[in-house]
């Protein structure tokens, strides 16, 4: 999803989904349409992440993290010259 799409201007999963099913040899229809569901499920998950995801980078900036000191780090020094 483009940061400016919206749920409306997406194509419905369940479409989606049918148009992407492709049988392999020997498929069962019980198998294709378990397999479509599947499918519709993951991509309406994707999409899920994906508003999500929007929402936590439109946060505004929250607060610094203050005595922070990685454990199998000998010294806090080392990680003031990552930071410079």
């Amino acid at each position: 999803m483009s940061n400016n799409a919206t749920a409306a201007d997406l194509e419905p999963a369940n479409v989606l989904a049918a148009r992407s099913a492709k049988p392999y040899p020997n498929d069962g229809a019980e198998y294709r349409q378990a397999r479509t569901a599947l499918l519709v499920e993951e991509i309406e998950l994707r999409r899920q992440i994906e508003r999500v995801a929007k929402q936590r980078r439109a946060l505004p900036m929250g607060g610094e993290t203050r005595g922070y000191e990685f454990l199998d780090c000998p010294s806090s020094d080392n990680l003031r010259h990552i930071a410079a």
